[in-house]
């Protein structure tokens, strides 16, 4: 997950409070917990960050290799 430094719309704290059941589920099942969350700087506010997009599709491809 990936989110600006400056989104009032949506908020780091609302971002952080997403990914935390998903964490938490997958702790009580004993897996490893893979969510990751990254808070880049974007002065323009509630808009995708730049390099974000790259950012995940490396991710995915960790997860679901070609």
């Amino acid at each position: 997950m990936v989110i600006g430094d400056r989104d009032d719309h949506v908020g780091s704290n609302a971002a952080i409070a997403f990914v935390r059941p998903p964490t938490t589920v997958a702790l009580t099942r004993g897996l490893a917990a893979k969510a990751e969350l990254h808070v880049l700087p974007e002065p323009e506010g509630h808009t995708t960050p730049a390099g974000a997009p790259a950012l995940a599709a490396a991710w995915l491809l960790t997860r679901f290799p070609p």
